[in-house]
């Protein structure tokens, strides 16, 4: 992750990685999954250590399934003076579940926040459109990207503006840090209620030409814009793939 100005604190830059504490890939359609059979503190201390100190990152994405995981890998994170993006990641739940398990995040999130102000982000939820059911037609990704396909004005619809509008204030009254949302470039996302504009938005082949570009109509929003995502796959040649 990367970000533009923080309007907070002048010219400070993000400059995080996403670090997986095992994510559960729900239901069909998925050809992926990070399951973390344990997780060794001592290995991820020694990896944060690796991602603060090697890769000269300031900040850190926490992602996974489990809460408690996410929780004591932020401790660690924190403890090495790394701004933490606390960032529960749900798949194919329905929107109540979803919300129920956001909430149940913030609430884990919000002490850490207290003990560090302005350290901690909670990314509340992202790419909702395409993995939570309700947005779109589709009981799941692939029908989801099948009718998005077969009906782009679909994202007109105004289903995940009023998801979110109803989402924030339950998160609002449990958690008192920043709040943002990973977005895909195509979604149709109010930012008025995050302190932070967030989107996946990856330098590939298709993308490199016009990479600012891209990410104009987001930066006119006058709000910092987080990049929660852009690259992926470690092989040799995968940004031309």
């Amino acid at each position: 992750m990367t970000s533009s100005e923080d309007e907070d604190r002048g010219d400070v830059q993000h400059q995080g990685v996403h670090y997986d504490t095992g994510t559960v890939f729900r239901g069909p359609g998925y050809a992926i999954s990070t399951r973390r059979a344990a997780l060794d503190l001592a290995v991820v201390r020694r990896e944060l250590e690796i991602i603060r100190d090697d890769l000269h990152a300031n900040a850190v994405r926490i992602v996974g399934s489990d809460v408690r995981r996410l929780t004591a890998v932020a401790e660690i994170a924190l403890g090495l003076n790394l701004e933490v993006w606390f960032s529960p990641a749900f798949f194919e739940y329905s929107p109540e579940e979803t919300t129920t398990r956001l909430v149940a995040a913030a609430e884990a999130a919000a002490p850490l926040e207290a003990a560090h102000p302005r350290r901690v982000n909670l990314v509340a939820g992202g790419e909702l459109t395409l993995f939570m059911p309700g947005i779109l037609p589709g009981k799941d990704i692939t029908g989801r990207m099948k009718a998005l396909k077969a009906d782009p004005a679909l994202l007109g619809n105004g289903k995940l503006a009023a998801y979110l509008a109803a989402l924030v204030p339950r998160l609002r009254a449990v958690f008192d840090g920043p709040l943002i949302y990973a977005s895909l470039t195509f979604e149709r996302v109010d930012w008025g209620p995050f302190d932070y504009v967030g989107i996946d938005h990856y330098r590939e082949a298709r993308t490199k030409d016009r990479y600012v570009e891209m990410l104009q109509p987001v930066l006119a929003t006058g709000k910092p814009v987080i990049v929660t995502e852009f690259g992926m796959r470690t092989l040799a040649g995968a940004e031309s793939s």
